[in-house]
């Protein structure tokens, strides 16, 4: 769901005693550049106090919202679209506290105004003291406040939820039963296309391997056929012919010598 605020005006929030308008914002990124002490993140605060924090409330974090030490009633108002439509909330705290929701199908007040904006917003009812930012939903996540850039907190159930259920939206059921059906007809054929383009290759491996082991023999037993064959040929008697040897066409060929009687 996109969000683009297009006007913010605050009356008695903190800093902003009077009142204080903030519009020609637009699409994409808008930068406040302002020294400090301007009330940069007072606007931050405001905008979160009206998307999120109950009217009606009356916990700590609303109380801060009056400036310090006046008894008055902090008033916000937003102009925003939100999935393609052009919305409205304009928010009053403490005295005679008060919402008014204004959208495409008219306009809603108190608690069926709180109802649509959450439902709007993707968040859920906050009853906590100081805001809880789990309660907030997806867009909670964007509000980082002042010295809070280095924080890191885990996401609440809400944005797991509203997460999982736009993957959900868009791909399809992602849970573990339909992943498995899916695989189902998958697996078996794909086990058979890796034992067909194995087994030649495993084949050919076991050939190559027969032909080196046979190859291996035949060289060692040489060895031993060319000592065998000079061993008799050493032991030729001193009288009578030289018995002729059979020496392997794979052997070396053995020098001979001419032995004579005494």
């Amino acid at each position: 769901m996109s969000l683009k605020i297009r006007r913010i005006a605050l009356t008695n929030f903190r800093k902003f005693r009077d009142p204080f308008v903030l519009d020609g914002l637009t699409d994409g990124l808008n930068v406040i550049i302002e020294p400090n002490e301007t009330g940069k993140s007072t606007l931050l605060e405001a905008m979160r106090a009206a998307f999120f924090i109950r009217h009606n409330t009356a916990n700590r974090l609303a109380r801060s919202y009056a400036p310090h030490g006046e008894a008055v009633a902090p008033q916000i108002e937003i102009g925003f679209e939100a999935r393609g439509d052009e919305w409205q909330v304009n928010k009053r705290f403490l005295k005679g506290a008060s919402v008014e929701v204004r959208g495409p199908n008219g306009r809603a007040q108190g608690e069926d105004a709180e109802a649509q904006l959450q439902a709007l917003l993707g968040a859920r009812r906050d009853t906590s003291q100081a805001g809880d930012a789990a309660a907030h939903g997806a867009l909670g996540l964007l509000w980082v406040g002042q010295a809070q850039a280095l924080e890191v907190t885990a996401p609440g159930d809400i944005v797991r939820d509203s997460v999982r259920a736009t993957l959900e939206a868009e791909v399809g059921t992602i849970m573990p039963d339909s992943y498995v059906r899916c695989c189902a007809p998958i697996s078996p054929r794909r086990i058979t296309c890796f034992l067909r383009r194995s087994w030649p290759r495993r084949r050919a491996i076991a050939g190559t391997r027969a032909r080196i082991c046979t190859t291996a023999s035949s060289a060692s037993a040489s060895p031993k056929r060319l000592a065998s064959s000079r061993r008799r040929v050493m032991t030729v008697p001193r009288s009578g012919p030289v018995p002729s040897l059979a020496i392997p066409a794979s052997t070396p060929s053995i020098p001979t010598r001419q032995c004579s009687t005494p």
